[in-house]
């Protein structure tokens, strides 16, 4: 397709099955998966190693841990990241209350519309 640009865009889920139909769909639409990262720590490493041009982030990456300190070094770096969640959307600070928000289970369509509105980039079809 003229104009496509694939992403390399970082994965973090904290349940496996979720990240690996994930990181399918992306590579489905032609991008390249960063991860899939499943814990907070891994997550920073992958952001502090650079080289993402985007990234989905699960919120709640386990009972006391969220996906914010992420988020914030994402940030820091200006690079355009949006939340999936299958929670309860309050959670979410109102510092990142205007980033884009998928619901779980996700579908191809609305990781498609995520990516083109965070980037201005499509998908191979």
């Amino acid at each position: 397709m003229p104009g496509f640009h694939p992403k390399r865009i970082l994965v973090v889920e904290d349940d496996p099955m979720a990240a690996m139909l994930t990181s399918e769909m992306l590579r489905d639409l032609g991008h390249w998966v960063v991860g899939p990262c499943h814990n907070l720590e891994d997550g920073l490493a992958a952001v502090t190693a650079g080289g993402i041009d985007i990234a989905l982030l699960d919120f709640a990456l386990g009972p006391d841990t969220d996906a914010v300190p992420i988020a914030q070094a994402l940030a820091e770096k200006q690079v355009p990241f949006a939340f999936a969640t299958g929670k309860d959307l309050d959670g979410i600070s109102a510092l990142y209350s205007g980033r884009p928000v998928i619901s779980k289970p996700v579908a191809p369509s609305e990781i498609q519309a995520v990516i083109v509105g965070l980037t201005g980039s499509g998908a191979l079809h």
